[in-house]
């Protein structure tokens, strides 16, 4: 706020998250300052996305890089339609989605997690390699991640299937899912907790799951 009161400034850019801060911060600024144009920009967001409900944020523009985040605020959050912006993403190197396992930020039961994992991939016929482990680089080191990654890699090393099922695997919370989608026409999910972490039809239209058995669902691309 001192930068701000030091300086003429007539539009603040700001990564949006719905971080209480965050509307702290911009509605403070607006009332220092009714004319600076609040734009905000989400380039993630979460399963379920109750954290960008609008509560009286002033913001002027929000921009989105996916219709299916437009939809979710103006459809389900309360957000006026004129506010929301869809911005194209600029063309970059896709990727890769080929069978590979991602581990998402929150990890609160690995025991029964790779529980889940070893019922899921002898179901499925599914086998990896070390090198298809792509853990959440911030939290590959926390206590629950290593108990994590150590039992996966135990698991995979003793399953091979001579014909196997291509997919991807993710476990625990993480915007990962509606990306690989946009690719792969599959997806499964391990997670915490069935409602808090899954994707619905409700807030993703793009997006139609099936549970498989506890806290496992298999996403397809509608």
């Amino acid at each position: 706020m001192k930068y701000v009161k030091e300086n003429k400034i007539n539009c603040l850019k700001i990564n949006f998250e719905g971080q209480p801060y965050q509307n702290y911060f911009i509605n403070l600024v607006k009332k220092y300052n009714p004319d600076i144009k609040i734009e905000a920009y989400i380039f993630a967001t979460q399963p379920l996305p109750l954290h960008l409900l609008y509560n009286n944020q002033k913001i002027d523009k929000i921009y989105v890089y996916d219709q299916q985040v437009k939809f979710q605020l103006f459809k389900r959050l309360g957000w006026k339609k004129e506010k929301i912006k869809f911005l194209k993403k600029k063309s970059i190197k896709k990727r890769i989605f080929k069978n590979k396992i991602f581990i998402g930020y929150g990890v609160h039961d690995p025991k029964g997690m790779l529980m889940s994992f070893k019922k899921l991939i002898y179901k499925e016929k599914m086998s990896f390699k070390k090198e298809d482990l792509k853990p959440h680089p911030v939290m590959k080191n926390s206590k629950n991640h290593k108990l994590l990654i150590k039992g996966i890699l135990e698991i995979i090393s003793n399953i091979k299937f001579e014909e196997k099922r291509v997919s991807n695997i993710v476990f625990g919370s993480t915007a990962i899912i509606p990306e690989i989608l946009t690719i792969e026409k599959e997806v499964f999910q391990i997670n915490n907790d069935l409602i808090l972490e899954s994707y619905s039809n409700y807030f993703w239209p793009k997006i139609k799951g099936e549970v498989i058995f506890k806290n496992v669902i298999k996403y397809y691309r509608k």
